[in-house]
C-alpha cells in the first residue's frame, strides 16, 4: 500500500514540478535586450512639460514585449522606462518601436491626437544611448510619408 502511495504521489507531483521549473527558467531573464533613450519634445518650436510618450516595440512572432514610457519635464526633455518590476528597466526594447505622443488628462499640456494615432513616429532603437528629438506642430497641416 505505501508503494502505491508512493507511485500515485509521484505521479501527481510530476505535472506541478514541471510547471514550477518551467516558471522558474522563464522568469529568470528577460528575452530582449533595451537600451536607453532620451531626447527632447518641442510643440510648435518650443519645449513643452507633461507631454507622454510610449515606445512601443514591434511584436516578434506572438511574443508582446514591453512598452516604455516617458514624460516631458520643464524643458522638454524624457527619459524613457521600461513599465515592469520595482521601476521598471531602464530603457526602451531594442528594436524598431511606434513612438506615440500625447498629453494625459490633467498635464496641463495639449497635443494634437494626430500624434497618439496617424501621426506616430517609428524609431529604431539600438544598444547603446539613443537621442530622438521630436519636433510636433499643434495643428499638423497634412499627414506625414515615411514618417
Amino acid at each position: 500500500m505505501q508503494q502505491e502511495l508512493f507511485v500515485l504521489t509521484g505521479r501527481c507531483l510530476t505535472p506541478f514540478v514541471l510547471i514550477a521549473v518551467g516558471a522558474i527558467v522563464g522568469c529568470s531573464g528577460d528575452a530582449f535586450s533595451t537600451a536607453d533613450v532620451t531626447g527632447t519634445v518641442t510643440v510648435d518650436g518650443k519645449p513643452v512639460a507633461g507631454i507622454m510618450l510610449e515606445f512601443e516595440p514591434e511584436r516578434v512572432g506572438k511574443k508582446i514585449l514591453p512598452t516604455a514610457y516617458g514624460m516631458t519635464d520643464a524643458e522638454g526633455r524624457y527619459e524613457v522606462s521600461r513599465v515592469g518590476g520595482p521601476g521598471g528597466k531602464p530603457g526602451a526594447v531594442v528594436g524598431m518601436n511606434t513612438v506615440r505622443l500625447s498629453a494625459p488628462e490633467g498635464s496641463g499640456s495639449k497635443v494634437h491626437p494626430y500624434y497618439a494615432d496617424q501621426g506616430a513616429f517609428e524609431r529604431e532603437v539600438a544598444e547603446g544611448e539613443n537621442v530622438f528629438d521630436f519636433e510636433i506642430e499643434s495643428r499638423p497641416k497634412a499627414p506625414r510619408s515615411g514618417r
